[in-house]
């Protein structure tokens, strides 16, 4: 039957496509920026565009994080972050990749946070991230696992408090 259609898209439509739906943020963002005036498409553009600017200071507060003996990392990785063309591109689309990018790179940053600083503040704010990550894009999932390994193995390892593990899922 498909091949009468001259495309997949009956497969898809079928299978697939009825059963699926696209993930809120963005589509919350875009009802919330009309109420204020907005319209749909540039309340979330000019969302993407915030994100995509705040990116690069994310990145820069991960990399002194991870070397903090080596400032010069932190500064060269904002200029990649700052110059990437895909980045540029996806901060000024109406694509969910810009704030999924945001909100991993946040989640990231909070992860390393919280192992070394070992205070549960940080622990909160990382699911919170980590959720709004999977609002932006189901991708965000992937974070799951790789934050619960993260919690057996410093529980395991008397890193952190098991109350931090709790707050961060």
């Amino acid at each position: 039957e498909w091949y009468h259609c001259g495309d997949f898209d009956v497969l898809g439509n079928r299978w697939l496509l009825k059963e699926t739906f696209i993930p809120p943020f963005l589509l919350f963002i875009g009802k919330v920026m009309m109420q204020c005036g907005f319209s749909q498409y540039s309340g979330v553009l000019y969302l993407n565009m915030i994100l995509g600017s705040l990116l690069p200071i994310i990145i820069f507060c991960c990399a002194k994080k991870l070397w903090p003996q080596y400032p010069g990392r932190a500064y060269i990785a904002t200029l990649f972050t700052a110059i990437h063309p895909s980045l540029i591109a996806f901060s000024a689309d109406l694509l969910r990749e810009s704030s999924y990018i945001f909100f991993i790179a946040c989640t990231f940053y909070f992860w390393l946070m919280m192992y070394k600083e070992k205070q549960c503040f940080p622990a909160i704010i990382t699911g919170i991230m980590a959720a709004l990550t999977t609002l932006c894009r189901y991708e965000g999932f992937e974070l799951y696992p790789m934050l619960l390994i993260t919690i057996i193995t410093g529980i395991i390892m008397q890193e952190f408090k098991p109350r931090q593990g709790v707050f961060m899922m």
